[in-house]
């Protein structure tokens, strides 16, 4: 009975933690001149505006003063926020996977305050293409966000620039946003 618990014990030992053969190799990174790219972090101010022929302000005419069906909100609205990311996978040469979350206010230039929520799970290549979608909710309505986007730079600035299109049930709206922040250095990983 002994021996049929120790063989057990070894057993299930092995297929937990795989089997101990003390020759073989520990693998190790060969490679110790080519730098880790250090992806790009676009955290900062976001800007822009957003268009939006189609949407629904049932709400903001039912709590307006000054805003009704005779006097109807424009089409074109500032947007203004801060955008947050984390990456959940990089390669070697900066390329990424990304959750940005954009808390935003639009609508400030018309008297406005409408808050709004997106989440946007994408990509981003080494070069600074983006693209990616994701849900925004605010009180006009909720949707999903579509966007794509270029990072153009110059020695110490980031410059983000993005173009989305959000769908919801009822509405569309296009938002153009560009941001800033510092752009840090490459940094070898070795």
């Amino acid at each position: 009975m002994k021996k049929l618990v120790a063989f057990a014990l070894m057993m299930t030992s092995t297929m937990v933690f795989g089997q101990q053969n003390p020759r073989q190799p520990i693998p190790t990174v060969s490679d110790q001149t080519t730098p880790y790219i250090e992806p790009l972090k676009l955290d900062g101010p976001r800007m822009g505006v957003i268009y939006s022929p189609l949407a629904n302000y049932d709400l903001i005419y039912a709590n307006s003063s000054f805003y009704s069906v005779d006097n109807p909100v424009p089409d074109f609205l500032s947007t203004i926020g801060w955008q947050f990311e984390w990456k959940y996978f990089s390669t070697m040469d900066g390329s990424a996977g990304l959750l940005e979350v954009m808390p935003m206010i639009t609508g400030m230039d018309a008297g406005l305050f409408i808050p709004s929520l997106n989440m946007i799970t994408g990509y981003r290549s080494k070069g600074g293409f983006e693209f990616g979608l994701g849900p925004n909710i605010n009180p006009v309505g909720a949707g999903m966000i579509f966007a794509v986007g270029q990072n153009f730079n110059t020695e110490h600035v980031n410059f983000p620039v993005h173009l989305a299109v959000i769908k919801g049930r009822e509405s569309m709206r296009m938002v153009l946003t560009f941001g800033f922040n510092l752009r840090s250095k490459s940094r070898s990983r070795f």
